[in-house]
């Protein structure tokens, strides 16, 4: 990895992990970092709280992965982030 960072040199780098993963996901940010002090570094993935939801009215626990572009198409609000 540190020899496609110091030749890519990206300004922006994405990392993707599950929540299990994320120690890992921390680790890899740091190696990042210390080869490329500059760039922005934005984690995400799939998280617990994302794919499960307990309804108190209903006891009910809903298991169904969660879709930020579903959400997107159905017209939810969404967070955005534009950098310039």
């Amino acid at each position: 990895m540190e020899k496609v960072l110091n030749v890519l040199k990206p300004c922006v780098v994405l990392i993707s992990a599950v929540s299990p993963g994320h120690r890992y996901a921390l680790d890899i940010a740091r190696t990042v970092r210390h080869h490329l002090p500059g760039a922005l570094i934005i984690l995400g993935g799939r998280h617990a709280d994302e794919t499960m939801h307990y309804h108190d009215a209903t006891g009910q626990l809903d298991t169904a992965p969660s879709s930020t572009l579903q959400v997107m198409a159905e017209g939810a609000p969404s967070r955005s982030l534009i950098l310039c």
